[in-house]
């Protein structure tokens, strides 16, 4: 059984009839890549591999974990090239390794493998949440992330996010984000992604909330934004019913983020997994 989430987006599409402009760093002129920018009309894109991105508007917002949240007014601003001054924070891309059947040390029951409802990531800067809760008596060390998906028409690049968690239980603060690409299977797979050298603690009592977010798909060698009017084309993620942990925001639209619910409005959150290790 597939179920189509009834979440309000607005439509999304890399027919953006504006400048073009590159972001480089401040501190070396390298490319920014994978910057999400959006534009006083909510309408969104990212930076490509080299830093290059296409947008109108009066006002832009660039996001970027290594970068902050920068606001630029366009009618002031002249050149194509941006550049923006890193913080403290210095990620890289990550490794990723296919595994249909992975053995984790988790904190949450292993997903049922006759769960068969999907949410689908159809247009760029889609993201969604999950919130890990620790309440055992022991502080752990994120080893590892078990994110159920299954491939769409074309190759999709995401980010994971890892964020810590607000009072009410929503995802606050960004700590880490790593951008997956070259996911070129066309079957149904797990990704495992190895997070040990991360150093994201997850303590006896806290909570953090592990993301993923959907920059765009690479179709015919270029990063492509277009909507997926046809769900089963996208990108989609495995759901797990009756929780109330999951949420989701289109980052272009706003960043507040609002509950997964099922038709019917039960809970629903993705099928995410941490694996751990203890640090005692």
């Amino acid at each position: 059984m597939k179920i189509i989430l009834n979440i309000s987006l607005i439509f999304f599409s890399n027919l953006l009839l504006g400048q073009e402009y590159q972001l480089l760093s401040s501190q070396d002129s390298s490319a920014i890549s994978y910057a999400h920018v959006f534009n006083d009309k909510n309408i969104g894109t990212y930076s490509d591999g080299i830093g290059k991105f296409s947008i109108d508007g009066n006002f832009i917002t660039i996001s970027h974990i290594n970068y902050g949240n920068t606001l630029i007014n366009l009618n002031q601003f002249e050149g194509n090239v941006l550049y923006l001054k890193p913080v403290d924070i210095l990620l890289d891309e990550i490794n990723i390794v296919f595994n249909q059947e992975i053995q984790f040390e988790l904190i949450k029951k292993p997903t049922s493998k006759f769960n068969t409802y999907y949410n689908y990531l159809n247009i760029s800067s889609l993201e969604m949440s999950m919130v890990f809760k620790n309440q055992e008596l022991v502080d752990y060390q994120l080893k590892n992330l078990h994110l159920p998906i299954k491939l769409g028409k074309d190759f999709p690049i995401l980010k994971i996010n890892i964020f810590d968690v607000s009072n009410e239980d929503k995802p606050l603060e960004q700590l880490a984000s790593h951008v997956v690409k070259s996911l070129r299977s066309k079957s149904k797979q797990d990704i495992e992604i190895d997070v040990t050298n991360w150093n994201i603690a997850l303590a006896s009592g806290t909570s953090i909330a592990i993301s993923v977010e959907l920059i765009g798909y690479e179709v015919e060698n270029n990063l492509s934004f277009n909507e997926y009017r046809n769900f089963k084309d996208a990108l989609a993620i495995k759901m797990r019913k009756n929780h109330n942990l999951g949420f989701i925001r289109n980052k272009n639209h706003s960043l507040n983020w609002g509950a997964i619910k099922f038709p019917g409005e039960i809970p629903a959150e993705p099928a995410f997994e941490l694996g751990l290790i203890s640090l005692e």
